[in-house]
């Protein structure tokens, strides 16, 4: 509904499990806003990166990790 909550917590998860770290709960600005940094991994590859709220709702993103240089 497009409406901001203030008082969740936020589970933070990747997988492939292993191909990076995140900050996990997700950091609550106390706004409605909530960050969490990701670390890539050293293997290139998808990774999916899934936030879940504590009443259950969800959001995911993909992101490409390539070699360096690549």
């Amino acid at each position: 509904n497009g409406n901001l909550v203030k008082t969740e917590t936020v589970s933070m998860t990747i997988n492939p499990a292993g191909n990076g770290q995140i900050t996990s709960p997700a950091t609550n600005k106390g706004d409605g806003n909530y960050t969490a940094t990701y670390t890539a991994g050293k293997t290139a590859g998808t990774v999916i990166i899934t936030a879940e709220t504590s009443n259950k709702k969800s959001g995911i993103v993909t992101i490409a990790l390539t070699k360096q240089g690549s």
